[in-house]
């Protein structure tokens, strides 16, 4: 009973405090200076074909691949753009390159 009890609890906290999806949109916007679209994507975790030294320390964060907002995507070969903020209050943990071209 008391671990249902305290499994309820972290599950109820988890969903309380933890930024959704949407906020996480919101505040990479606000950073970056650009408007989300449908090219905008949204992990839960890193994902394999990235490669960013450290990245799988990053826990807890939402990693959000949008545009680097200087007019050349769509126009070069260039690996994306990732964005990581943090499910818990909110910051920017990571703005860099995922190192997936070609």
């Amino acid at each position: 009973m008391i671990n249902a009890l305290t499994d309820f609890i972290k599950t109820l906290w988890y969903k309380i405090f933890t930024l959704s999806e949407s906020k996480a949109i919101k505040i990479v916007e606000y950073y970056t200076g650009l408007k989300a679209n449908n090219n905008w994507k949204i992990y839960p975790c890193a994902q394999d074909n990235w490669h960013v030294y450290n990245i799988g320390s990053l826990k807890n964060c939402w990693f959000i691949i949008c545009p680097w907002g200087d007019g050349l995507d769509g126009r070069m070969l260039r690996s994306s753009r990732i964005v990581c903020v943090s499910k818990k209050n909110g910051n920017v943990l990571l703005d860099c390159s995922s190192n997936d071209e070609g």
